[in-house]
């Protein structure tokens, strides 16, 4: 454990050392919902004090709720597959304390029209004598590496309480540029034999750094997200989940109080402020969920992003260890758009 703390302080100092020399940024972070499962994406992206999922937007603390090893592979498609995200993660149960996961997302984005321009001149004079322009075909991505620790510190017979921690390297492509980013999540998980779950996870703690040339380098600030879920069975055949989590406590998300359930504008005013600020978006501005699980085989659910768009979808449990899960979403910046993955535990 005093292992652990070192390594935790020299991670959030060298942040903190990075943090002088960069460009705070409040977008930067905005892609970790596009790697969702559909799972976590059809109740309004909601599910963080209840998905044992080790994915970018989850609480590194809700691991922990993992009952089995388990492999997954998901797809998301965007405009109707104008660009897409593939995610794959695997989460392996350490003993009845502790769970270690890894997760690997891949964003692409192809065939974005670049145009070019060619300019003939005089050799002699330098004057020009033509201009010649074109179009080609140019792509963009993104790379997202997640290492994710969750342990059980307290555990009584009423409550128990864990912590997680997720160590994330990503490779950003746009165009011509390139960038390496580097940072770190938390996240605490409170739950109860009552079927109460609350979750605080605080992502990139130390600021997301990232590198993009020598003259610059960005920094994407800290959020800090509340969650709650609850659990019951409702009878032998029925259980019963709700959702919900705050919108960002620190206001660094970029998101605009006045453009909420519809496009935002460049030229809007961000909510550069906190709850403490507008403490009517920890309620307007949150995300809300449902869940459904019948006879544990079929799964229904839908929800409300932050934004306001309705979410919906659905699994099935095959084989007792395989699950296939679908998800339809309306996110906060983009169109409609679907989610299927596959779940195999051991």
């Amino acid at each position: 454990m005093n292992k652990v703390i070192i390594i935790l302080i020299i991670v959030i100092f060298s942040g903190e050392i990075c943090n002088v020399f960069a460009e705070k940024s409040v977008y930067g972070n905005e892609n970790r919902f596009l790697f969702s499962s559909p799972e976590f994406l059809a109740v309004g992206e909601a599910k963080n004090a209840l998905s044992a999922e080790p994915i970018p937007a989850n609480n590194p603390a809700s691991t922990i709720l993992a009952e089995k090893t388990a492999f997954f592979a998901g797809y998301t498609g965007f405009y109707n597959n104008s660009f897409w995200t593939g995610n794959t993660y695997a989460t392996l149960r350490i003993d009845t304390a502790s769970v270690i996961s890894a997760f690997v997302g891949y964003l692409s984005i192809p065939g974005i029209d670049s145009v070019w321009r060619r300019i003939e001149r005089d050799p002699i004079t330098k004057d020009t004598i033509s201009e010649i322009f074109g179009v080609t075909q140019v792509s963009s991505s993104e790379l997202s590496v997640n290492l994710n620790y969750a342990r059980k510190i307290l555990d009584f017979e009423r409550f128990d309480l864990s912590l997680g921690v997720s160590f994330n390297v990503m490779r950003r492509r746009l165009v011509e540029w390139t960038g390496y980013g580097i940072g770190l999540d938390l996240g605490v998980l409170f739950s109860t034999n009552r079927g109460n779950h609350v979750g605080f996870q605080i992502d990139n703690v130390t600021t997301q750094y990232t590198h993009w040339s020598k003259k610059y380098h960005e920094n994407v600030l800290p959020q800090a997200f509340l969650s709650y879920g609850f659990s019951k069975e409702l009878n032998s055949n029925l259980w019963l989940q709700l959702f919900y989590r705050s919108p960002d406590l620190l206001g660094n998300s970029g998101v605009t109080a006045s453009t909420l359930g519809k496009e935002a504008g460049f030229d809007e005013k961000i909510r550069s402020g906190s709850i403490r600020k507008n403490p009517e978006n920890l309620f307007v501005a949150a995300g809300y969920g449902a869940e459904i699980l019948i006879k544990q085989t079929v799964s229904i659910r839908t929800g409300l992003t932050d934004s306001h768009k309705l979410t919906f979808g659905g699994g099935i449990n095959l084989f007792e260890r395989m699950s296939v899960d679908f998800a339809y979403i309306h996110s906060s910046a983009l169109d409609g758009t679907y989610g299927v993955s596959l779940r195999f535990e051991l």
